[in-house]
């Protein structure tokens, strides 16, 4: 089983590639609002903010990627479960057709309402010291469900500093 799951994973980049690479526009309007309220709530940015903006692209992509990652490990699931073997026509057939199919996009439902401050801190975002500014980055990210600790979650908390940086600082 373990060798299993690793090779889920391990697939995980091909099968993004094959399937064309998420935007934003993929999270559902349930994501898109719990995206939001992050930006708002957890890193304190005001809507009509250059920073806020990039926010929440930067997090919906995030959302759009877990989407895509959630349905190949899925869809590597179903196939194996249909007796098809890895690396053969077959298997890669079945792939493609569960990627075809029309069926409603399986989200992971975030509730917008639940997302409070991570911290007593009144200060804005642009006020708020690196390491407060660090805090509500993971925070955020934990916000719309990456798993503390994990590779993604890490990939989530820099590259919104990242994004949030650059914006700030137009010559870089």
């Amino acid at each position: 089983m373990r060798f299993a799951v690793m090779a889920m994973i391990m697939l995980l980049p091909a099968a993004a590639c094959a399937a064309g690479a998420p935007d934003a526009a993929d999270a559902s309007p349930s994501q898109i609002a719990a995206v939001k309220a992050a930006c708002t709530r957890i890193i304190r940015l005001e809507k009509g903010q250059a920073q806020w903006a990039g926010c929440v692209e930067d997090l919906s992509q995030t959302v759009a990627h877990q989407n895509q990652d959630g349905l190949v490990i899925s869809d590597i699931r179903n196939c194996q479960s249909a007796g098809l073997q890895r690396g053969t026509p077959e298997f890669s057939n079945c792939m493609l057709a569960h990627q075809d199919d029309a069926s409603p996009q399986r989200t992971a439902f975030l509730d917008a309402s639940r997302i409070k401050a991570s911290d007593d801190d009144s200060r804005s975002y642009f006020s708020a010291p690196f390491g407060l500014r660090r805090h509500r980055e993971g925070y955020a990210c934990a916000a719309i469900g990456m798993e503390p600790g994990s590779a993604g979650f890490q990939d989530c908390v820099n590259n919104l500093a990242s994004e949030l940086f650059y914006i700030g600082t137009p010559n870089g």
